[in-house]
């Protein structure tokens, strides 16, 4: 294990403990959250949105799922084959359980499309846009394959940390929001504009 990962490791406990004493902030930042992302100046532009169903340790999704379909956004959830992600729309919120994580998937066909906006969570967020993930990588090679793609990385502001290690394999978010205020580190992205 080289030093990078070794520090990542102790950032995820570190991290993980915070969120353990952050009580209920998962769903009390969350609304903070999601009004500063429909503030964006982007955000008219932005049709199709990569989100995340959210876990237990993760600022909750139940917002936008249930409310930026009306906004005219479609939305897209990732699913996990093999040791990938792949997009999948989001049709009536119709999920079913990944028996390896226990995470809640989106049924149905795989999509071609390529999403305006990634939404994307993480264990810890620093303000110059690295992303701590779980440790598999998943996020990080679909996010390397969306370079076209504005990411924003969303999380409770106890995951929000000085400094993230990085390895030449770890995407970098172009904004980082928390409740506690908004870090874009991309302005200049045509996204933007």
């Amino acid at each position: 294990m080289n030093h990078a990962q070794s520090s990542k490791q102790a950032l995820r406990r570190l991290v993980k403990a915070r969120i353990a004493a952050a009580g209920d902030s998962r769903d009390t930042e969350a609304p903070t959250v999601w009004n500063a992302i429909a503030q964006l100046p982007a955000w008219p532009q932005w049709r199709n949105v990569l989100l995340f169903e959210s876990l237990r340790d993760e600022l909750s999704t139940d917002i936008p799922l249930a409310q930026w379909p009306d906004c005219g956004k479609t939305l897209f959830l990732p699913r996990m084959v093999g040791d990938d992600l792949e997009i999948v729309p989001v049709a009536g919120r119709q999920l079913q359980r990944d028996p390896r994580y226990g995470i809640n998937e989106p049924m149905g066909d795989a999509t071609a499309v390529t999403p305006d906006v990634a939404i994307i969570p993480g264990v810890a967020f620093d303000r110059v846009g690295h992303r701590l993930g779980r440790g598999k990588g998943f996020y990080d090679r679909l996010l390397a394959r969306l370079e076209h793609t504005y990411k924003i990385g969303v999380a409770m502001q106890c995951q929000l940390v000085d400094n993230v290690p990085c390895e030449l394999h770890d995407v970098t978010m172009d904004a980082v929001i928390t409740a506690a205020g908004v870090h874009i580190i991309n302005p200049s992205t045509a996204s933007l504009s």
